[in-house]
């Protein structure tokens, strides 16, 4: 909190924050820990999705190429889209 009694003190921003807001908003330290929270969760997310896809992979030996992948992303917006490619054991092409 700003003292009036010392009009040589200059307040920190954290300080400005915390008058602005009364309580009912977060400093941005937290605000910075919250964002790495979840920057955190959304990568073990990933990480976790990524093994399982790898495991799935390795029992079922289903996949697409990306060449597929790339062939139907391309034909998105056009007046022939495509549709998204069959996951499948052996090479395709599209």
């Amino acid at each position: 909190m700003i003292d009036p009694h010392a009009p040589d003190e200059m307040p920190s921003a954290d300080g400005l924050a915390e008058a602005d807001c009364a309580g009912s908003c977060i400093t941005g330290v937290e605000a910075w820990r919250q964002a790495l929270r979840h920057e955190t969760l959304r990568h073990e997310t990933l990480h976790h999705d990524t093994l399982a896809a790898w495991e799935e992979y390795r029992r079922t030996g289903l996949h697409v190429t990306a060449e597929e992948v790339h062939h139907w992303l391309a034909s998105w917006g056009t007046d022939h889209e495509r549709p998204a490619p069959v996951p499948h054991t052996g090479r395709a092409t599209p």
